[in-house]
């Protein structure tokens, strides 16, 4: 999920958030990741120790509003909904007042944009898989917009394989798409196509990591079949690693078997 605190992008002529990159627009970025401990201190800048005198330094917050950057707030439904509540003036366009630092007045530059990630709508997770995620304030929610956010298109992550490994045949980068698909379906509760219900699924990341660990360990004697269990099914319960495990042979064929 990519949710929009403030109007959507305007530079972009496209309204597919996956496909557009701020490092093609030239837009400076401030990423934080979020987690159950941040407070809004950490996102606004708060006085520090440095070189043995007590500084204001400015947080990401503070720095993306006055110089028109992308703020960025991986993992937000990790916070304290009572810590991003105290976004909201400058959510609305409102100056940030930072009264810590003498009531300084920081006015939200024209380009200022906060965009939060998260693996929930901020209704909290009830699938139980994503530890952590909090139940979101539902007036500071109201200023969301949300945008969901799907896994690439097969063409797009082959790309992506193909210059995180490109000494891997083609052809196996497509099996491993193949599985990864499957995993998917059967993770998001798809049972038309028969498999049982997964609580582990294989993203892009882990995919790329599938197919590092088979270029690695590509001595051995069952090389993919190692490689997935190192980048995923090892922290899958039995049942489910075993069934993945079944997925993937019977879509890489001869590719699977050991080798003699």
């Amino acid at each position: 999920m990519i949710a929009s605190l403030m109007p959507i992008l305007n530079m972009l002529t496209s309204g597919d958030l996956g496909g557009c990159s701020v490092a093609r627009l030239c837009w400076p970025v401030q990423s934080v990741t979020c987690h159950g401990r941040m407070e809004l201190n950490a996102l606004v800048g708060q006085f520090i120790l440095v070189q043995g005198e007590t500084r204001f330094i400015h947080g990401p917050l503070s720095v993306a509003a006055r110089d028109g950057h992308i703020l960025i707030l991986n993992e937000s439904d990790l916070m304290d909904p009572a810590e991003l509540a105290g976004l909201n003036d400058i959510i609305e366009g409102q100056p940030l007042v930072i009264a810590g630092n003498g009531g300084e007045v920081i006015r939200p530059h024209p380009k200022f944009r906060v965009f939060a990630t998260g693996n929930s709508v901020g209704a909290g997770d009830g699938s139980g898989l994503y530890q952590g995620v909090l139940r979101q304030n539902l007036a500071f929610m109201d200023r969301f917009r949300v945008v969901q956010v799907g896994y690439p298109e097969p063409e797009i992550e082959q790309q992506v394989v193909q210059q995180a490994a490109p000494k891997l045949p083609v052809l196996i980068i497509d099996k491993m798409i193949q599985v990864a698909g499957e995993i998917r379906r059967l993770f998001v509760g798809d049972h038309e196509g028969g498999g049982p219900e997964l609580t582990v699924t294989m993203s892009t990341r882990t995919l790329v990591r599938w197919a590092h660990l088979s270029l690695t360990f590509k001595g051995a004697p069952q090389v993919f079949a190692y490689a997935l269990t190192q980048a995923l099914t090892a922290r899958a319960e039995r049942d489910q690693k075993d069934a993945i495990h079944r997925i993937a042979a019977d879509i890489f064929g001869d590719y699977w078997e050991p080798k003699p």
